[in-house]
């Protein structure tokens, strides 16, 4: 049986102001790529904001762990949802922090390639 597919032209975002946004968790995808296996976290403004709907993303590799020079940016972003923080040996479900409020900071839209990309570059408590 064939597959047969048509090629589309993947569309663009549509930019925001680079801000702090308030924001909830709508969904951690899985990945993989040059630098190993990551999460894909999907966030998306809230209706506090003239953004509501919006959606923005974070990748974070499934490294979680502590050390003397700090956290891994999984560890901090689930620290951050959670409202606490993880102790070593915890064990977590990443599934349980979907829904999860927070803040998020989104970058200042670039353009690569004719596509518009606007990520978030940190995930922050709410007030």
């Amino acid at each position: 049986m064939a597959r047969k597919l048509t090629v589309k032209k993947s569309e663009s975002i549509k930019p925001i102001p680079g801000d702090v946004y308030p924001a909830k968790l709508v969904r951690i995808d899985d990945g993989e790529g040059g630098f190993g296996e990551y999460y894909k976290f999907v966030f998306e403004i809230s209706e506090e904001s003239a953004y509501q709907g919006e959606q923005r993303t974070l990748l974070a590799s499934r490294k979680l762990s502590r050390s003397p020079k700090g956290e891994s940016k999984l560890l901090n972003i689930l620290e951050v949802l959670a409202g606490n923080k993880l102790e070593l040996e915890e064990e977590v479900d990443v599934d349980d922090y979907v829904g999860k409020k927070c803040r998020i900071l989104v970058e200042e839209p670039k353009e690569r390639d004719g596509m518009i990309i606007q990520n978030v570059t940190q995930v922050l408590p709410t007030k």
